[in-house]
C-alpha cells in the first residue's frame, strides 16, 4: 500500500517526494530527521522513542530541514518552536484527526549562490518537475546550489551550452 502524500493535499512540494522511490542518501536523512515516509531501515520514528522524545529530537534537527530548503512542515501533532508559525489546522477523516501545517522561518532558498557577492542577482524563472531555470547577473563566476534531490541523468546548461554538474551535500 502506498503512503498518502500530504503535500498534494496542501498543494505544496514535499521533500519526501510523491512516492516512496528516493535515493538512499535522502531516505537516510529523512529517517534521521523523523519522516514517517522514509524508506530507510532505521529511523527516528521506529527507534522506540516516546512521542515526546520524537518531537524533541525532530525540533532539535529542524535546522537540517532548513539546509534542505524545507519551508513547510506537516505534522499530526502541535509543535512549539520559535522558528515555526502555524499556518493552518484541519481535522481530517471521519475521526477528526488534527493535522497542522507550519511555515519554517529557517528555510534556505531552493536556488542560491554558494558564495554570493552584494551585487549578484539570481531570479528563478521556472521550478517544476524536471526543470529548474533561472537568470543570474554576477561580476565573477559563481556556483549555484539547487536544493532538489539529485537523481542520475541530470544535466546543466549555461546559455545553452553543457556545463559540469557537481553533486553537493550528497543530496543536491
Amino acid at each position: 500500500m502506498q503512503a498518502p502524500n500530504a503535500g498534494l493535499f496542501w498543494g505544496i512540494a514535499t521533500l519526501d517526494g510523491y512516492d516512496n522511490l528516493m535515493p538512499r542518501e535522502m531516505a537516510r536523512m529523512l529517517a534521521y530527521i523523523g519522516s514517517e515516509r522514509s524508506t530507510a531501515e532505521e529511523s527516528l520514528i521506529t527507534s522506540g522513542a516516546t512521542k515526546n522524545e520524537v518531537v524533541e529530537k525532530f525540533l532539535e534537527r529542524l535546522p537540517l530541514l532548513g539546509r534542505l530548503g524545507v519551508r513547510y512542515v506537516i505534522s499530526a501533532q502541535p509543535l512549539e518552536h520559535a522558528s515555526l508559525s502555524l499556518i493552518r489546522q484541519l481535522e481530517v477523516t471521519k475521526y477528526n484527526i488534527p493535522i497542522f501545517l507550519y511555515e519554517y522561518a529557517g528555510a534556505r532558498p531552493l536556488v542560491e549562490f554558494v558564495n554570493p557577492h552584494d551585487t549578484d542577482q539570481l531570479t528563478i524563472v521556472a521550478f517544476e518537475d524536471g526543470l529548474v531555470r533561472f537568470k543570474t547577473m554576477t561580476q565573477t563566476p559563481q556556483q549555484v546550489i539547487i536544493r532538489n534531490m539529485y537523481l542520475p541523468g541530470w544535466s546543466v546548461f549555461i546559455d545553452g551550452n553543457a556545463a559540469p554538474l557537481n553533486k553537493t551535500e550528497d543530496l543536491f
